[in-house]
């Protein structure tokens, strides 16, 4: 019958720390189970107070800019009513060109009436469009609200933030 033996404390524990054959001095000297990774936790904690702070917190003028979500809608009598949602800082959402609509408002700070496109020459055709935004630009609530005549003249004043 094989007796089980009782080791730092447990029975049968995995890390077998044996009596030496010469003297215990030897045997302290040994890492032996649970204590060998108290050295090393002591002297990440003797150096972490040294570390100057530019290594630990970011660098100035990174502060975190909050995030920018706007939902867009346009109506039109033959198309019907569209949305999408354009996110910005990063790009992204269901806007087909998110990053065009960001780098827009992103020069108007986030003021859709201030983007224009004066590249283009629109007619005088008359198709009302209906254009909606709403959402907060970096932790600001913003809205829009505006009929243009046509999709020409909302292209013109809304660069491609509507462009969807």
């Amino acid at each position: 019958m094989r007796r089980s033996r009782l080791v730092n404390g447990h029975r049968d524990h995995p890390i077998r720390c044996y009596r030496p054959v010469g003297s215990w001095s030897a045997a302290r000297s040994r890492h032996c189970g649970r204590m060998a990774p108290l050295p090393l936790l002591a002297a990440f904690a003797a150096v972490i107070p040294f570390l100057p702070p530019a290594d630990i917190a970011p660098p100035a003028g990174s502060e975190l800019v909050p995030s920018s979500t706007i939902v867009l809608t346009t109506s039109t009598s033959d198309a019907g009513v569209r949305s999408a949602i354009l996110e910005c800082e990063p790009p992204g959402g269901s806007h087909p060109d998110a990053r065009a609509a960001c780098d827009d408002l992103l020069r108007s700070d986030g003021d859709v009436q201030a983007v224009q496109d004066t590249d283009s020459l629109c007619t005088f055709e008359y198709r009302p469009v209906h254009v909606t935004a709403g959402g907060s630009w970096r932790g600001e609530e913003r809205s829009f609200d505006h009929v243009y005549p046509n999709a020409c003249a909302m292209r013109v004043d809304t660069g491609s933030v509507f462009q969807f």
